[in-house]
Order: structure tokens, then C-alpha cells, then sequence
């Protein structure tokens, strides 16, 4: 006589709230005359290093762009070919990457940075919660944008293994949210109910509109702060 057992089958997670964040201007302001040092100036050392050009991302205006139409506008100032650009994109992101641990490592990442008010506590209290996925949607490379978080004290505040959609990922910003919703399923195993964006710039709305996101301006981080428990839990 045959004894059957039950079979156990381990349950699915549950669908989650997806949170993502820009990070400049939303979640970080650049403050003093070393604004955002480190990243401008592993700009600088890659337009250096890989096309032998003395130059900065001042020279164009750049705020809510993803950091390789950055290069390619900063080179283009300067004559550089299109094809040229991109040939040597791969060059220049290793370059800025390899500037950025080792500002990193010297431990002045942070230089002319500072978190926003009410953003401590905003991701605190999400930290606490089992049924949002918190991460970053942003122009910055992967690896910087990480590493402005930890430099600042915030890094480990955000899920784990870290979620988001990134300007090493794609040019094209409006792209990055669904990439983030990708993720989620790829690296947590959990489909995304609903995401939320946070930013400061059309292209941030143009993100959470191409990633069927609600989009919060980061004026609102502070309202968000006292009020989010009761958006999450009264929202249909």
C-alpha cells in the first residue's frame, strides 16, 4: 500500500508597492564651491583620460539627463564625432567608474553634498515596511548613484539586493522605471502591484509615465513622510 504526503509548495511573495527615487536634486541637493565634486569631476576625468579634452559638464546645461547624453553633449561642445562618442562611451563610463571608487575609497564622495530635509525619514519608515520594494530610478551610472547613497548614510536604508533603473542602463530616461519593475521581478522574485516615482524634472514625470508610474514631485517628500502609511493602506 502506497502512503502519499501532502506536498508543500512554497508560496509566491506577495505583489509589492514599488518606490523609486531620483537622486539629485530629489533625494540630494549640491551645496558650496565643491557642488557634487566627485561626479563632476569623474566626468572630467574621462573626457581627459579617453579623449584628451580639458573640460567639465558645465560647459552644457545637464540637470535631469542620464550621464551618457551628458558625455555626448559635453563632447559634441566640443567637436567630437557622434560615432567617435559612442565608440569610445564604454571607455568613458569605465573611466568616470573607476574615478568614482576611488573618491570612494578616499572617502570624499560625499564632498559638496547633502541629504534633503524629511529624506532620512522618508526611507526610514519605508525601511520598515514588508510590502514596499524601495529603490532608485536616475541618469546617474549604477555604481555612482550607489555610491552617493552610502557616502551620504543612506545606502542601506533601500531594498536588498538593491533595485533600480539607471543612465548606465539606458539613454532614453523614460525607459528606466520599467526596468526597475523588471528587476523586481528578476532579482526578488515579486511582481510590482504598483510603482510610485520621486523627482524633480520632466524627465522624471516622462519615466513614470512611460513605466506606468504615479509620479510624486520631491516637494512632497515631507508630506509623504507623515502621510504615506495612510496613501498605502487607503489606496484601492
Amino acid at each position: 500500500m502506497l502512503t502519499t504526503h501532502p506536498t508543500h509548495h512554497q508560496a509566491a511573495p506577495l505583489p509589492k508597492t514599488l518606490i523609486t527615487f531620483d537622486v539629485d536634486g530629489t533625494l540630494i541637493k549640491s551645496v558650496g564651491t565643491h557642488a557634487n565634486k566627485f561626479h563632476k569631476d569623474a566626468f572630467a576625468h574621462a573626457f581627459k583620460v579617453v579623449h584628451g579634452i580639458d573640460t567639465n559638464i558645465d560647459v552644457i546645461p545637464h540637470h535631469g539627463s542620464t550621464d551618457q547624453l551628458v558625455v555626448e553633449a559635453v563632447l559634441k561642445h566640443h567637436g567630437v564625432p557622434h560615432d567617435v562618442v559612442w565608440a569610445k562611451m564604454s571607455e568613458c563610463t569605465d573611466a568616470m567608474l573607476a574615478y568614482a571608487y576611488g573618491a570612494a575609497v578616499a572617502g570624499f564622495a560625499a564632498t559638496g553634498l547633502e541629504i534633503l530635509p524629511g529624506v532620512q525619514e522618508l526611507l526610514t519608515a519605508l525601511a520598515a515596511r514588508e510590502d514596499v520594494v524601495v529603490g532608485l530610478v536616475t541618469g546617474n551610472l549604477e555604481r555612482i548613484a550607489w555610491i552617493k547613497m552610502k557616502a551620504l548614510g543612506v545606502e542601506h536604508l533601500f531594498t536588498k539586493p538593491n533595485i533600480g533603473g539607471f543612465g548606465s542602463d539606458r539613454t532614453d530616461r523614460g525607459e528606466l522605471v520599467h526596468i526597475a519593475r523588471q528587476r523586481c521581478i528578476e532579482k526578488l522574485g515579486c511582481e510590482v502591484s504598483r510603482a510610485v516615482h520621486v523627482g524633480d524634472t520632466p524627465n522624471d514625470v516622462k519615466a513614470a509615465e512611460h513605466g506606468t508610474s504615479i509620479f510624486i514631485f520631491v516637494w512632497a517628500i515631507l508630506l509623504m513622510t507623515s502621510c504615506f502609511s495612510f496613501t498605502l493602506q487607503g489606496a484601492p
